[in-house]
């Protein structure tokens, strides 16, 4: 339910390093980052709270990059 509440809120540009961990549990990913059942959406490494880059929405469901350059790059900035 967080999941669908978090697509119909307005976009977040950039979430500070500091406030990470708050933000990714408000969501509801964090337990899953930490138990490492999160794979990066485009090069399929798995996502730890050390590699972590972005989420974002697509097709109803939050997918998560990892911080490499490439990677990152994919998301539509619109």
């Amino acid at each position: 339910m967080k999941k669908k509440r978090w697509i119909e809120r307005e976009v977040i540009a950039a979430v500070h390093d500091n406030d990470l961990v708050d933000f990714l549990n408000s969501i509801g990913l964090l337990k899953d980052i930490e138990a490492g059942k999160h794979r990066c959406n485009e090069c399929d490494v798995k996502i730890t709270l050390d590699n972590f880059g972005a989420v974002f929405p697509k097709n109803n469901k939050i997918c998560v990059l990892c911080d490499r350059p490439l990677c990152v790059s994919v998301i539509d900035p619109k």
